[in-house]
């Protein structure tokens, strides 16, 4: 378990990634980053998203921003 996921256990009790819808349509970092805090949001966990952007704007990667984005949602590229 990942230290973002830990994190998500540990603060949350009973917490279910939301589905993040078309993710990656536009692979931007900063869309990305904005998919997932939208999702979170809509989800009602809005304290989980201001924490999920803190973590993806101070990460030093894209592929960083990606295992946050999979740690923080479930992503639906929507690729049939």
């Amino acid at each position: 378990m990942t230290e973002q996921t830990q994190w998500l256990v540990d603060t949350k009790e009973n917490f279910e990634k939301p589905v993040v819808r078309d993710f990656g349509r536009d692979g931007n970092a900063f869309a990305l980053i904005g998919q997932v805090s939208s999702a979170l949001k809509r989800a009602g966990h809005k304290d989980i998203a201001n924490e999920f952007v803190k973590r993806a704007m101070s990460s030093h990667s894209y592929d960083e921003v990606l295992q946050l984005c999979g740690a923080y949602g479930e992503l639906d590229t929507d690729e049939e």
